[in-house]
């Protein structure tokens, strides 16, 4: 499906999804609809990054390792029929991340 109007779009492949998932002979409908949840914006100060070597992927990256954790690979077990997201995280936050976390957070870069 295309449009320019991403909303109507989303709501659109959202029926289809629904209507093919009542339909008993099909297995394994997925989409690449957006997931729901919270966006986060970060500003970076890329001059003062660039000072440490450090990039806005390198902050975008450690953010991932304090909420959802940063997609490396995925696995299938032989007794599951879905597939084992594999994600690395950061092990000193708590599984509920708070906006505390934030400020305490440091990346590793190098130092021209």
């Amino acid at each position: 499906m295309y449009s320019d109007n991403q909303q109507k779009l989303q709501k659109e492949a959202a029926r289809v999804r629904d209507h093919l998932k009542t339909m008993n002979d099909l297995i394994d409908i997925t989409d690449t609809l957006p997931l729901p949840g919270i966006e986060w914006v970060l500003e970076v100060d890329r001059a003062k990054a660039a000072l440490y070597g450090a990039s806005v992927a390198d902050a975008g990256i450690a953010v991932q390792l304090i909420t959802n954790g940063v997609l490396i690979g995925k696995y299938r077990p032989d007794d599951a029929e879905e597939e084992v997201e594999i994600r690395i995280r950061y092990p000193l936050f708590p599984s509920v991340i708070s906006l505390n976390a934030f400020p305490s957070l440091m990346l590793t870069s190098c130092s021209v």
